[in-house]
């Protein structure tokens, strides 16, 4: 899995960076795994809350 915002410098990262991020995880934030093949490719809103 490709790092979302690891190669940000803390000190370069802005909130449009988080919002891009927490999009990223809702529309596709999901692992590929069999037993997931039926679930949404996106994680849930509170999964989002709890990284947040």
């Amino acid at each position: 899995m490709k790092p979302q915002i690891g190669s940000i410098p803390l000190a370069d990262l802005t909130s449009l960076d988080l919002q891009r991020f927490y999009k990223h995880l809702l529309d596709g934030g999901r692992v590929d795994r069999i037993e997931a093949k039926k679930k949404p490719k996106g994680l849930a809103p509170k999964t989002v809350r709890n990284i947040h």
